[in-house]
Parts: structure tokens; sequence; C-alpha cells
């Protein structure tokens, strides 16, 4: 499973994922069930766009080839309709896989959503949360605000770490987080298992809040 947000702010934007990879293999009898669980990315890049991937198998082979043919210098409506056209090229059933896609020198932000009926593109102005479902999600409905990257990145960590400690199972081994601001380049950040960082930045949540 994954758990992953995107926050848009006043200066550029941040988009935060977990690393817990889980592969689950069905044995004879069909009840039993093999769980390995792995670390790493889910997301995929070139010097142009990052693509974070969640929900269905087939979402890394998408988010691939929207980085391997996608155009970045599209206009909005031109950029979503090109997305969706590439996405609706896999005609495997669907799974529902959402990906998101970051033009790094525009800073901006776009959601594809993919089901048996085909996939939809939207721009995030805003906000999102994709994957799995967690009551972390709230926190960016109450706290998210047109804010610098800086504090936006701030709450991300918060609303991963909470999405972790929710859901132990599906979300976790640690985080990474894509800092794009608009007057400089993009920036990576790595975080393991119950980091001092997040959870110094988490603590500090819960003093101010309760």
């Amino acid at each position: 499973m994954t758990f992953q947000v995107a926050l848009v702010g006043e200066d550029g934007l941040v988009v935060g994922s977990d690393r817990k990879i889980l592969y689950v293999r069905n044995e004879v009898p069909s009840s039993v069930k093999d769980v390995q669980v792995n670390s790493g990315p889910k997301h995929t890049e070139n010097d142009e766009v990052v693509c974070f991937y969640a929900g269905g198998s087939q979402g890394f082979d998408i988010a691939q080839e929207i980085v391997n043919h996608a155009s970045p210098e599209r206009s909005s409506s031109e950029r979503c309709e090109n997305l969706r056209r590439i996405t609706d090229d896999f005609r495997s059933p669907a799974r529902g896989e959402e990906i998101l896609v970051v033009r790094k020198a525009q800073g901006d932000l776009v959601l594809i959503n993919r089901t048996d009926e085909g996939a939809r593109t939207s721009p995030v102005h805003e906000h999102r949360c994709t994957g799995v479902a967690t009551r972390s999600a709230i926190l960016v409905q109450q706290f998210w605000k047109r804010l610098p990257v800086e504090r936006l990145r701030r709450l991300a960590l918060i609303v991963m770490e909470y999405a972790a400690r929710e859901r132990p199972q599906e979300v976790g081994n640690g985080f990474d987080l894509l800092t794009v601001a608009r007057d400089g380049s993009p920036e990576w950040e790595f975080f393991t298992p119950n980091d001092s960082r997040v959870i110094r930045i988490v603590d500090e949540f819960e003093r101010a809040t309760f």
C-alpha cells in the first residue's frame, strides 16, 4: 500500500510519500497469503518531471511511461489531455492507480485517477492525499493554507507520520519528500523510520495543538 500527500503553497509545492512496499503471494490453499515487506521509492523522474504513484500494480509502469513520453511544455489543458491519453493506452484492467505528476521548472501538479472507466486528470491547486485512506488526512483539511513551502513541508511530515502510526501494516518504512520552490531547484529529503527530525516536528505540533 501507499500513502502520499501533495500540498501547494504560495511559493511552490511539497509532495511526500512513504516507502513501504508489500508483495503478497497467494499460496495453496488460496486462503494462505505470503506477505513480504520491502522498502523503496514510489516515484520516478527525469530532468523535467517527477511522477509519484499509488494504488494498483500498474502504477509504476504508467508513471514511467509518462516520464518517458509526456511533454512538459504544453498548456494546462493540453497537458492534462496528453497525460490522459498516455494513461488510457494501458488496456489491462485498472486497479485504482493514482499518479501525481510534478513539473519541476513550473512547480505545478496534476493528479491522474485511473479506474476501469478510464483515466481522469485534474490540476491540483491546493492539496491532495492519495493511496490508502487514513484519518490523518483530515489534518490537511484543517491546517492547510497557502503558506511558504517550508511550513507546508512540516505539515506533510506530520500527516505522513500519523498515517504510518495509524496504518503501520500498510504505511511507513520512512518517507521521501520533494520540495519544488519557484525560486530554487527541486530538493529531495529522505527520512528513515522513526527519524528524529520527524519525531521532533510531530512533538512540537502536539505541544502547540493540545
